[in-house]
């Protein structure tokens, strides 16, 4: 019950980090890559239209970060969305099994033998 908690909060938790992934802004580097941006990590899952923003040639390189859906078109890739959940989620819970054994408070005391 105790491995079935920590996976299924590890999941969740991977869900919202992977979200918050969205945020972190990316390097555009011509007006073209604007019309497909890639957005996510570890791997991208969105791509994003920012055409609505015409900076000028010397304006690049520019940073976006994930627009409202409802001023710019995007797609999702569920298969690289799924797989940055699963990593996500692997990485924390190795993270918190690692800190619980370092953390653990009912080990042994060390025990000197003298003579």
């Amino acid at each position: 019950m105790k491995k079935t908690k920590l996976y299924g909060l590890s999941l969740c938790l991977g869900v919202v980090l992977t979200m918050a992934t969205l945020m972190v802004p990316v390097r555009v580097d011509t007006q073209e890559q604007l019309t497909h941006v890639a957005l996510g990590y570890p791997t991208p899952f969105i791509t994003q239209n920012m055409m609505r923003y015409t900076p000028l040639p010397d304006d690049f390189p520019i940073y976006v970060a994930f627009d409202s859906p409802l001023s710019s078109n995007f797609s999702i890739h569920v298969p690289f969305f799924l797989l940055n959940v699963l990593i996500t989620g692997i990485c924390i819970a190795a993270l918190a099994k690692l800190g619980s054994s370092i953390l653990r408070t009912d080990r042994r005391p060390i025990q000197l033998h003298s003579k």
